[in-house]
């Protein structure tokens, strides 16, 4: 019974020390994954920073865009209620004779 009891002891050193050998492997691997998604990212937010400049100019582009609009609409506004302010104007004197 000794002699089993000896060799189960060697056994699972032999199988901890192979466990402990893997599990140094995998957490290198893991050191070197972890490395490389973390230049991914560095790369991808140089990439949206660059592109953050282009979306301000578009912003920047469409509120000209919405002021100008907002302008021709007053002055068009004004000229059609400046027109109807007349025609009333021009009935109400038409009743006054």
């Amino acid at each position: 019974m000794e002699p089993f009891f000896i060799t189960l002891n060697v056994f699972l050193g032999i199988a901890g020390l192979i466990l402990l050998i893997l599990l140094i492997v995998l957490a290198y691997k893991l050191i070197n994954t972890v490395d490389n998604i973390n230049n991914l990212t560095k790369d991808l937010h140089k990439q949206i920073k660059s592109f953050g400049g282009f979306f301000d100019a578009i912003d920047s582009f469409t509120d000209k865009i919405a002021s100008l609009n907002d302008k021709v609409i007053s002055v068009v506004a004004n000229l059609i209620s400046k027109v109807f302010v007349r025609k009333r104007k021009d009935e109400e004197e038409d009743y006054e004779y």
